[in-house]
C-alpha cells in the first residue's frame, strides 16, 4: 500500500498504465489526503455547473472532514499503485484516483415529503452505534483517467462494507438524472429508487437507497 505521507490528484499516469496495475483504497486521514480529496470534489462540482449553495457546499469543504469524520462517517480515497505512477520509481507521491464520503443521516417524517433528512455535525456520542438507521453516500468522484477501471464501484463497495460495520441499516444517496452510468452502476449493486428525503433538491434529482 502507498505510504500515508502525501497524496495528490491523478495527473501523470495514463489510462494504459492504470489499467495494468491495481489500485488501493484507504481512509483519508492525513492533511495531504484531505487536501487531495477536497481538490477532487471541487473539480467535480465545478464541472457540474450547478449552484450547490443549497447544500452549504463551501462550509462543508471548509470543515472537512466534518460530518464525514469517524466514528459515524468516513472519507475514502482510491490511490494508484506505485508501479502505475512512475515505472522508473521516481514519483513517491501516490496519485489519488477517486474519493467517496459517508455520513450519518437523520430522517423525520413529513406528510408531504415522506422521510426528510439532515446530516449531523460529525460529533460522536457516548453510544458505540449511530443514532439513526440511515447513512448517506456523498461526493463520489473518479478522475477521467481512471474511469472504466472499476474504481467507482470499488469505492462504493468499500463504503457499503464500512456502513455495515458501523451499524447502519440503510444507505441513501442522490444523483442527477444526467449521471446515467452512475445510476446504472448503483442499480446493478442493488440500489432502488425512492422518494426524495430532503426538501431542497434540484428538479429531477434521483434518490436511491440500499438496505444493508
Amino acid at each position: 500500500m502507498p505510504t500515508a505521507s502525501s497524496a495528490r490528484p491523478c495527473a501523470g499516469a495514463t489510462r494504459a498504465e492504470l489499467r495494468s496495475h491495481p489500485f488501493t483504497i484507504r481512509p483519508a486521514r492525513t492533511p495531504q489526503d484531505l487536501d487531495a480529496a477536497i481538490s477532487l470534489i471541487k473539480t467535480y462540482t465545478a464541472g457540474l455547473g450547478i449552484d450547490l449553495s443549497y447544500q452549504d457546499f463551501d462550509s462543508e469543504m471548509a470543515r472537512m472532514p466534518g460530518s464525514y469524520a469517524p466514528p459515524y462517517g468516513d472519507l475514502l480515497i482510491a490511490l494508484a499503485s506505485p508501479e502505475s505512477e512512475d515505472p522508473k520509481g521516481g514519483n513517491s507521491q501516490p496519485q489519488v484516483l477517486g474519493c467517496i464520503a459517508l455520513r450519518e443521516l437523520h430522517l423525520h417524517e413529513s406528510s408531504e415529503l415522506g422521510p426528510v433528512g439532515h446530516a449531523n455535525d460529525g460529533k460522536a456520542t457516548s453510544s458505540n452505534k449511530p443514532n439513526t438507521r440511515y447513512c448517506e453516500l456523498k461526493r463520489l468522484y473518479v478522475t477521467p483517467a481512471a474511469r472504466g477501471l472499476g474504481v467507482g464501484k470499488a469505492l462504493v463497495r468499500a463504503m457499503i462494507s464500512l456502513a455495515r460495520q458501523i451499524g447502519y441499516e440503510e444507505v441513501r444517496l442522490d444523483t442527477l438524472p444526467e449521471m446515467r452510468e452512475a445510476i446504472a452502476m448503483y442499480s446493478g449493486m442493488g440500489f432502488e429508487m425512492i422518494e426524495k428525503y430532503y426538501e431542497k433538491a434540484i428538479d429531477g434529482t434521483v434518490f436511491l437507497a440500499l438496505r444493508l
